[in-house]
């Protein structure tokens, strides 16, 4: 009687209760992490646009009030399982002067100052926070 022959396979897995803890401990920093690598990228963002940023050349703010660009700022916290992170001007008027694009700005200052760095940087951020992170899977 031809049947379909039998095969016995025989695996011994060592090391699984290490493969276990170790993906424990990296899941456990996992988010820490990721948010971090996120704060940096908005961080170097911040940082690009503040070369955009328009200064106030005519008002030297002898009053103490930070000029625009002074006042740059990335916000980030974990809500469920999100990650937030953002990056804004906290000035009441760098709205107005972000969106109007018909006010004079001397070069390299202009209006988009945090979105056209923000849009140029979003075609690598991922692969970046890729690489911030491998260091987890490497056991760093």
């Amino acid at each position: 009687m031809a049947g379909a022959p039998h095969k016995l396979i025989d695996v011994q897995i060592q090391g699984g209760d290490q493969a276990r803890a170790n993906l424990a401990a990296w899941w456990a920093k996992a988010p820490k992490e990721t948010q971090a690598a996120f704060v940096g990228e908005m961080e170097d963002t911040m940082k690009e646009s503040q070369v955009e940023c328009p200064w106030d050349d005519m008002n030297n703010h002898d009053d103490g009030t930070p000029h625009m660009r002074e006042t740059a700022r990335t916000d980030t916290y974990i809500q469920g399982d999100e990650i937030i992170v953002a990056g804004s001007y906290s000035t009441p008027y760098a709205v107005y002067v972000h969106e109007i694009l018909g006010n004079h700005h001397e070069y390299p200052t202009k209006a988009k100052f945090l979105e056209d760095p923000a849009t140029r940087r979003a075609k690598v951020l991922i692969q970046n926070i890729g690489t911030k992170l491998a260091s987890l899977f490497r056991g760093a």
